[in-house]
Parts: C-alpha cells; structure tokens; sequence
C-alpha cells in the first residue's frame, strides 16, 4: 500500500503551520496543490485550502494557467526570493490587484467579468474607508454605480460576497451576522 493511500483524509490544515507550507516552495518555482499534498501527507482540498489561505495573507501568490482541465499553481511573491520583505508589506492595492486579477468570477464575456472584478474592487474599497459597515449600507453605497450587469442588488451582492472574504484584511460577518469589518493596513 503506498504512502498516498493510507493516509486517509490527512491532517486538519490549521494544524499544518505556515512556514511548514512556505518552506517547501524554492525561488519562483510554483508548486500544485496536489504536489503540495503529496509533500505534506494531507488531501489535496486541505493543500488547496492552506495554500489559498497563504495568498490571502500575502505570504503566496497563486495563478490559473490553464482552463481545461483547471490547473492552478502556487509560487512565492518575487520580494520574497531577491532579499525583499516577505510579501506581507507590499501595497495592499498591488496585492488586491493581483487577488483580482486571478479571481474567478461570472460572465460570458472578459468585458463582463472585468466589471465584476471592478465592482469587487469598488466593494473592497468602500469597506477600507469605512473600517466597519453594515451589509446593507454597504450595498446601498457600492452598488448603484457598479452594478456589473446585475439587474437585482442581491445577486449582485451574492457574487460579491462570496469574493470579498478572499481579500486580505476583510472580516466577514459571524454567522447570522450582517457587518463586515476591515483589519487591514
């Protein structure tokens, strides 16, 4: 029996530390979550969910390089291997920008999918300047001028929400909860 079979469902992420995670990437060299599962003897979800996690807090960036079948990989930032700081203190719109860039996000056109990505961005920004704000206030002021096709506020706040959480310093409300918060520089 391999090594890969009987590790069942692995370890629980939070348990895998960080740096455990970090110190197996070299340079620019990007790594799979399937590689990165197979380093840590987790599944691949528990890779994915780390890896995805390290991005969030600048520590990884991540990349879709191909559509079918989906492929995504995980590298380091560039600061991180030419003696820069860890990737943690970079600009907070450069680091945004790029999240947004390799967001997934719905449309049947790049044209459309650029809005939506705008109207998260817009989101993200208007929740900055506030610091705290309620869900709905937080619709009322963002939507209006960036719609993004949305024709009903709640599905536009559907696709928003569910992409704003993945932006570094955004608290999303506790359950039942309707305030988000940003911690964030």
């Amino acid at each position: 029996m391999s090594n890969h079979d009987d590790r069942s469902w692995g370890q629980f992420v939070e348990e895998i530390p960080d740096d455990t995670v970090v110190e197996r990437f070299e340079g620019a060299e990007p790594k799979t979550a399937t590689e990165i599962a197979d380093i840590l003897s987790c599944t691949e979800y528990e890779a994915r969910s780390k890896l995805d996690a390290l991005c969030r807090t600048g520590q990884l960036d991540r990349k879709k390089v191909r559509e079918e079948p989906p492929l995504t990989v995980w590298y380091q930032p560039r600061a991180t291997f030419v003696g820069e700081d860890n990737g943690t203190g970079r600009p907070v719109d450069e680091h945004v920008s790029a999240l947004l860039d390799d967001m997934d996000v719905p449309g049947i056109s790049g044209m459309m999918r650029d809005w939506r990505r705008d109207a998260i961005r817009a989101t993200f920004d208007r929740l900055r300047d506030t610091r705290e704000i309620e869900e709905a206030e937080l619709i009322e002021q963002v939507y209006p001028a960036h719609s993004a096709g949305y024709d009903e506020a709640e599905q536009w706040w559907a696709m928003v929400s569910e992409r704003l959480g993945d932006l570094p310093g955004v608290v999303e409300p506790r359950w039942g909860g309707k305030t988000w918060r940003y911690d964030g520089q």
